[in-house]
């Protein structure tokens, strides 16, 4: 786990969230800058063990525990990491969004961020962390609020239909960049949209492919 960290419940409302955007664990760069440093003061964008005077996690108080999970829920509001700003033409086509309601929250399989990125941590590794945060992830899930989850790239596709062996049905994603497009229903009643191109990369993602993609999200949940 990176050093000092706690971990990230959401980010934004999950309880009031009507759409879920999905990933697997949340960037070092929550909590550190590119060169391994904390961060703190007016850069820190979550609660550390330095921010609340703690040694670690385990020994956390109901206040010190409070104060964590008000900056998950608060995450948008203070310095957000630009990583989420290419779901906006999405989640604003579909008529939701990070910042204002009615809101759209990001959720993690995995609620620790680690010093390693995922691709290179060990297959082993993967399924424990996978493993010890599926509970939350089913208890997120369980919210009356939320209608819709976002799967974006093939690695995190691939890592929920693993973790909830949910079917799912693939076709040709009909826009400049290519890939395939995924859709399905989590127990019966969430609908699941996903896509194999991760539209964070810098591999020749662009501003026409989010547009184009935005439009078929839109299509499929106005169906």
């Amino acid at each position: 786990m990176v050093h000092q960290s706690t971990p990230v419940l959401s980010f934004g409302d999950f309880q009031n969230a009507g759409v879920f955007t999905l990933g697997i664990n949340p960037s070092n760069l929550e909590f550190v800058d590119k060169k391994g440093e904390l961060l703190k003061n007016q850069l820190r964008r979550l609660q550390t063990l330095s921010s609340l005077k703690s040694s670690d996690c385990s020994s956390l108080s109901k206040e010190q525990s409070v104060r964590v999970f008000d900056g998950c829920i608060d995450y948008f509001n203070r310095k957000p990491y630009n990583w989420f700003d290419k779901f906006g033409p999405i989640l604003e086509a579909i008529g939701y969004s990070f910042y204002s309601p009615p809101f759209a929250a990001h959720v993690d399989l995995v609620q620790w961020a680690t010093k390693t990125k995922w691709g290179n941590i060990s297959s082993g590794e993967q399924k424990m962390l996978i493993q010890e945060g599926r509970s939350f992830l089913e208890y997120q899930l369980q919210s009356e609020n939320v209608h819709t989850i976002l799967l974006n790239g093939r690695t995190v596709i691939n890592a929920f239909h693993d973790w909830s062996n949910v079917k799912l049905e693939y076709s040709s994603l009909n826009i400049p960049k290519g890939g395939e497009l995924v859709t399905g229903f989590y127990d019966n009643r969430i609908r699941i949209i996903g896509w194999s191109v991760n539209i964070q990369s810098s591999w020749g993602v662009t501003s026409e492919d989010i547009s184009k993609l935005a439009l078929i999200v839109k299509e499929i949940i106005n169906d």
